[in-house]
């Protein structure tokens, strides 16, 4: 990792947890309580990974606050080593919490004799970090194209498909004691390679979108 990147992404880890300690800390709690109280388990990771999604494309607010943007690109960095610091913070930000929360939350379920398996676990999360990442690879290039303002209204419709697929397979999952494997007989594959799949489409939209995220700022004027 060059130097540029390194200090972009300290000066948006600075910000956010100055911003937002006590966000982080109720996160947790809430995310083990609702771990313990409802049915519905796979529900903690994806919370986490797309609440920590939105809080790391927050820092594009921060940035252009009294044209702070303008400012960077006076330093000596590159417009590609701004967009890279984006995306590689917001893989940080939701892979880092989602695991862990998902681990506690797993935790408490068993101390607590959940009915949910270990491997069920494991499957919800890498499913919420492979919505998230989609998530990551459409919002990105919106930001840098349309500003914090201007993309609210993306955002909005990025919650509403969020819910509807959220509620999706909740639906999914509620009517079938297995709804992965509901979805893998659908689709003719493996559980394993139905989410190794989910994995590799998501990699490659995320550097789909990064490329465009990078011709997008290359020619946008601050």
């Amino acid at each position: 990792m060059s130097r540029p990147i390194k200090g972009l992404m300290i000066k948006d880890l600075r910000l956010v947890f100055s911003q937002m300690k006590l966000f982080f800390v109720i996160m947790a709690v809430w995310g083990i309580f609702m771990a313990v109280n409802i049915e519905q388990f796979y529900f903690v990771p994806a919370y986490t990974a797309v609440f920590c999604t939105f809080i790391s494309l927050s820092t594009y607010s921060y940035d252009e606050f009294e044209n702070g943007t303008a400012y960077l690109f006076t330093l000596p960095i590159r417009r590609r080593d701004y967009v890279r610091a984006k995306y590689l913070l917001g893989i940080l930000f939701m892979m880092v919490p989602t695991i862990v929360i998902t681990f506690a939350a797993c935790v408490a379920g068993m101390v607590t004799k959940g009915e949910a398996a270990v491997w069920e676990y494991f499957a919800a999360t890498v499913t919420s970090i492979g919505i998230a990442l989609v998530l990551l690879a459409v919002e990105n290039p919106l930001y840098i194209r349309f500003g914090q303002e201007k993309s609210r209204i993306f955002k909005l419709v990025s919650f509403g498909i969020i819910g509807g697929g959220l509620g999706a397979i909740g639906s999914l999952v509620g009517e079938s004691a297995d709804g992965m494997s509901v979805i893998s007989s659908i689709l003719g594959l493996d559980l394993w390679m139905l989410m190794l799949l989910m994995a590799a489409v998501s990699a490659v939209l995320v550097c789909v979108s990064y490329c465009i995220s990078c011709a997008m700022i290359e020619k946008k004027q601050y």
